[in-house]
């Protein structure tokens, strides 16, 4: 009789691959676990692109700061007729209009200068003495004892004691071949103020150390005929938002004018930001008609809620008072193109603010008080308003990413749950088909034995 065919065995002679059997149950039943896996990948894909839109709104928010404050958006430029009298910054809140600056003098410091008529230093090594002190006294009172008792050392001894706008300096007033060295003692803080020195010993015991004191003058000027006096020659308290610094006598005007450029820049960086943000806002959202696939945002109505809130605000009109008379975007010449991106014509943007600075300026920031109608607040403020409140602890990206990471979170313990399972049924079937390649190993067994006894059984009737 022909023995009885057999499958090749996996190890142990039954012919069942049962890792392979294992493997392809598994396979089968890890599908409700992949489903799941695939929807926290894509809920982390979404929160994630919140993310990326909560930047871009940041950064256009920054981009817009400056058209939302009226202070800020104001800003002004300044300059001065004569450059010999005087300089002047603006921190940009300058008010406009000319300041006629005239009869202009200058203060001048308290200056002690060692009297050199009496001893002449031929080296700053000189001695001026062994023993004694010198007390200055300013907005403080410090007494200075030199370590050595040179010239040199006295002007050591008061530059290291550090005293509130004291310096002390050596100039030679002789010549290379017969020096005469002097200490100078200046107050450059504040020329208001004043420096007395004191020996606390006599007199001789500095060699012919004493002082010339030459007083601080008070400085001077008229602004638009009126004197005003100050103690310095930087003046940050005469005309506010400027910092006038005299550095000569005479006559000079400030003039302070609207900067027209600045706010051309401001309103053109705001039509750039816009364009970048609905871009993203466009694209996270979209489907691609080639690669037959939607972003990780594709159809999300809190997105396209966004979207459309924000591009109504810039079509809307706003509400005219004695304040304003431009009310739309486009009469400054910000307008969308066919495309749908916002545009800006810079020659009709420049003819309205040089003929009326500040109501363009409030066609963007308006009031800026939210007491008001919302009508009468500039764009820019309505737009930084709305995406506060979409970025905001209750806003709509913000519950909408809360929302989805509780979804993560109830996925996952769900996909927790669903590994203990397959575990369990891995385990399952690693047992049954582990037993059943007993049972067949033991049944080919069997049948190998029959076989042979069966051929034996054949082979002794054959020699009968």
């Amino acid at each position: 009789m022909a023995s009885s065919g057999t499958i090749s065995s996996s190890g142990i002679g039954s012919g069942l691959n049962v890792s392979q059997i294992v493997t392809a149950l598994m396979d089968t039943e890890k599908g409700p676990l992949n489903s799941i896996n695939k929807s926290i990948s894509k809920d982390n894909a979404q929160i994630s692109a919140y993310g990326n839109i909560s930047s871009q709104i940041a950064s256009f928010q920054s981009s817009i700061a400056e058209l939302i404050t009226p202070s800020a958006i104001k800003a002004t430029t300044a300059s001065t007729s004569s450059t010999s009298v005087l300089s002047v910054s603006n921190d940009g809140t300058a008010l406009s209009g000319d300041y006629k600056i005239t009869d202009v003098t200058l203060a001048s410091p308290q200056v002690l200068t060692s009297n050199i008529s009496n001893t002449a230093y031929t080296s700053i090594s000189s001695s001026i003495g062994t023993t004694g002190s010198i007390t200055i006294t300013g907005t403080t009172t410090t007494t200075i004892t030199p370590t050595t008792y040179t010239v040199a050392g006295m002007v050591d001894a008061i530059n290291s004691a550090n005293i509130s706008g004291v310096s002390a300096t050596i100039a030679n007033l002789g010549t290379s071949a017969s020096p005469d060295y002097q200490i100078r003692i200046v107050n450059t803080s504040d020329t208001a103020a004043t420096i007395a020195l004191s020996t606390t010993s006599s007199v001789a015991d500095f060699t012919g150390l004493d002082f010339v004191n030459a007083a601080a003058v008070t400085g001077s000027l008229k602004i638009n005929g009126t004197t005003v006096t100050r103690s310095s020659n930087a003046i940050t308290d005469l005309i506010p938002g400027l910092t006038i610094n005299l550095v000569g006598t005479g006559d000079s005007t400030i003039t302070v004018a609207q900067d027209n450029s600045a706010l051309s820049s401001k309103i053109s960086a705001f039509v750039t930001s816009f364009n970048a943000l609905d871009k993203s806002l466009k694209d996270i959202s979209s489907y691609d008609t080639t690669a037959k696939k939607g972003a990780a945002l594709y159809g999300d109505s809190t997105i396209n809620s966004l979207r459309r809130e924000i591009r109504s605000i810039i079509t809307s009109t706003l509400g005219v008072d004695s304040t304003t008379s431009y009310n739309r975007l486009s009469q400054v010449g910000v307008s969308f193109k066919s495309d749908g991106t916002l545009s800006l014509t810079s020659t009709t943007l420049n003819t309205a603010i040089s003929a009326n600075f500040n109501k363009v300026a409030s066609l963007f920031s308006g009031t800026g008080d939210s007491t008001d109608s919302s009508t009468l607040q500039g764009f820019a403020y309505q737009l930084n308003t709305l995406l506060t409140n979409a970025t905001g602890i209750d806003g709509l990206i913000t519950n909408r990413k809360s929302s989805l990471q509780s979804e993560i979170r109830r996925l996952q313990a769900r996909a927790d749950q669903e590994q203990l399972r397959l575990a369990d049924l891995q385990q399952m079937y690693q047992k049954q088909y582990t037993a059943l390649d007993k049972t067949v190993a033991s049944l080919n067994s069997m049948a190998s034995y029959l076989t042979n006894q069966f051929d034996a059984m054949s082979n002794t009737q054959k020699n009968q």
